[in-house]
């Protein structure tokens, strides 16, 4: 132990330490740079909320994660790409270019409208796509609110399923004027609520739409039309995880819980129950420019449940397909995950009731 003394104690015999050479001292100073940068990195790497826009997604959808230099770009790479690339693997093992190359578009209502209909159909999705309140005037809206003809806005609502987050209201008692309002997931993610921050709705919507657009970018063009329903099916099966704790005893949904019920909560939360699955590979599909609806029916357990699963079209017919039941019972590509993929009606009808959904297609279409 070092002997303490004062300055009126002799100096010890023992020669004090030398002093630490200049080399030495570099070392130590590129040593703690060194840490310093590594600590910087580290924390920069950490998690970050995605908030990014429509030009950053744009640029990101071609490249890796670790060649994306924005890191809120980055971030939804991260999301997403672990489960494109099992799907793209698992599908690599036993493609089915045997089947339609010929890819079926969807259907829109909108083409049924009229031509004033669809004028303002026109708008209001612009004014949505862009999160714009602006009320509407008799002059807009012409006879939408002036009768009770409300096709338009089922038309709306059911070819643009990725505008979830706005509704056009209907105008008070005595007024001729409408809003769109918008709403977008609460602090917990959990429940929608409305709301008048447009900027923040702005952010959700684009966190949503980079996510389903790298999903879709990164869908090879070569593939079948069958491969490329197959692949979409993969990404979501991997990507979300069954929301079993937004059920209540009864088997029906909590309303605590309703994000779980949208594609929002199946593509970026990653939880969802069958409504949030359907709902987000209509998402998918629509966006990759596929023929897909949902249906809604019942499935049989020792009492019947209200169900919801997806329809989609090959040039063989029409087929169901029920990713959260595949999800559920298996891991993709396997024998019983494919049971839910591509039924014909025949088989649909083992569990599910449909109602007055027909599948047109038929099992032997898709042997090899």
């Amino acid at each position: 132990m070092a002997e303490l003394y004062t300055t009126n104690d002799q100096v010890p015999d023992d020669p004090p330490p030398q002093r630490r050479s200049w080399i030495v001292q570099t070392l130590a100073l590129v040593v703690v740079l060194a840490l310093i940068t590594f600590t910087v990195f580290a924390i920069s790497e950490l998690p970050q909320p995605v908030r990014l826009d429509s030009s950053q997604v744009e640029r990101a959808v071609h490249y890796a994660p670790q060649v994306i230099v924005d890191p809120e770009t980055r971030a939804i790479a991260r999301h997403v790409d672990w489960a494109i690339r099992e799907a793209l693997d698992v599908l690599g093992q036993d493609p089915r270019d045997d089947l339609s190359h010929t890819v079926i578009p969807p259907e829109f209502l909108r083409d049924q409208l009229s031509d004033d209909d669809q004028r303002w159909y026109d708008q209001v999705v612009e004014k949505m796509m862009a999160v714009d309140t602006e009320f509407f005037t008799d002059d807009m809206m012409g006879h939408i609110y002036n009768s009770e003809d409300i096709a338009p806005i089922w038309a709306l609502t059911d070819d643009h399923p990725e505008l979830f987050y706005s509704t056009v209201s209907y105008p008070a008692e005595g007024e001729s004027i409408g809003q769109i309002l918008y709403k977008f997931p609460s602090s917990s993610d959990l429940v929608f609520i409305e709301t008048n921050d447009l900027d923040s709705v702005r952010e959700e919507v684009t966190l949503f739409l980079g996510v389903a657009n790298r999903i879709v970018d990164r869908m090879p063009a070569e593939l079948s039309t069958y491969d490329k329903y197959r692949y979409l099916a993969y990404v979501l099966s991997l990507l979300t995880d069954y929301a079993y704790y937004a059920l209540t005893e009864e088997g029906e949904l909590n309303e605590d819980y309703m994000v779980v019920a949208n594609a929002y909560g199946a593509l970026v939360n990653q939880e969802a129950v069958c409504a949030g699955y359907s709902y987000a590979y209509l998402v998918l599909c629509r966006l990759a420019g596929l023929w897909c609806d949902t249906v809604v029916g019942d499935v049989f357990f020792d009492n019947p449940q209200s169900h919801q699963w997806n329809i989609v079209q090959l040039e063989s017919g029409t087929y169901f397909l029920d990713v959260t039941w595949s999800d559920g019972v298996g891991y993709i590509g396997d024998e019983e995950w494919m049971f839910y993929f591509m039924m014909d009606h025949e088989t649909l009808s083992l569990d599910h009731d449909p109602g007055e959904v027909v599948a047109t297609g038929s099992m032997r279409a898709l042997e090899r």
